[in-house]
């Protein structure tokens, strides 16, 4: 949610996650589980997800609504 709200106020998110280190690495001193390399990528995805799911249902709605019409 953070992510939609700085971007949408036009803030550049430089960083997303935690700074890789031999800490947070596997058999690090840091355990849980709470970090992932990719986790910028799994921000975005599931940002992009939420955007097409919700435009594909505008569209249904719109279609079912008959304002979609084919020329």
């Amino acid at each position: 949610e953070m992510y939609k709200i700085l971007t949408g106020a036009g803030i550049n998110i430089i960083r997303v996650g935690l700074k890789s280190s031999d800490l947070i690495k596997a058999h690090g001193e840091i355990e849980g589980h709470t970090f992932h390399p990719a986790y910028r990528q799994l921000v975005e995805g599931a940002f992009a997800r939420e955007m097409m799911e919700w435009l594909l249902q505008e569209n249904v709605t719109a279609f079912e609504n008959e304002e979609y019409k084919v020329a």
